[in-house]
């Protein structure tokens, strides 16, 4: 959410918080052409604090994977076990990110302005994540805020506009 003036979000398994994701942009987007719009991809990035990642790896092992979680539906929009390797998700050590295909989601959102999904989501550790290397303790991750020194998260979309 680039209005947002948080700086860094704290996502931790377990019973951790979730993270809300906003995509403003995409309400503009769905607002302004009206269903006419035709997704080719859309890649959702959540850029990780890479200092702390490095600090903290071996005390607190990040999740190797996130889910998203549509804020609208209340359903699980990327299920790690199902469609892993098309949907993303995945821990990135050399970019320090996580990096999401929603492509099929935003296609359906822009598309239909009676849909009942939501241009957010929560964000959290996916189910096959691993537990720390200490007993008990959980894997977490700081990921970046809009308003951070480092990577901001970001929505890369790519569509095709298709007039009625």
């Amino acid at each position: 959410d680039t209005t947002s003036l948080n700086s860094k979000a704290y996502l931790s398994s377990l019973t951790g918080p979730r993270v809300l994701a906003k995509l403003p942009s995409l309400e503009a987007l769905r607002e302004q052409y009206e269903g006419e719009l035709s997704v080719n991809f859309a890649h959702l990035v959540l850029p990780f604090d890479s200092v702390t990642y490095l600090r903290d790896r071996e005390k607190y092992v990040p999740p190797a994977t996130l889910g998203l979680f549509d804020s609208g539906l209340n359903t699980t929009i990327l299920d790690d076990e199902l469609a892993e390797n098309h949907l993303g998700g995945k821990l990135d050590t050399t970019n320090y990110w996580y990096q999401f295909n929603i492509g099929n989601h935003v296609h359906d959102y822009l598309r239909d302005s009676s849909s009942e999904y939501a241009a957010s989501f929560y964000v959290f550790p996916a189910s096959g994540s691993p537990v720390a290397k200490l007993a008990y303790s959980p894997a977490r991750i700081v990921l970046n805020g809009t308003n951070c020194d480092g990577k901001t998260p970001y929505l890369r979309i790519v569509y095709s506009i298709i007039p009625k």
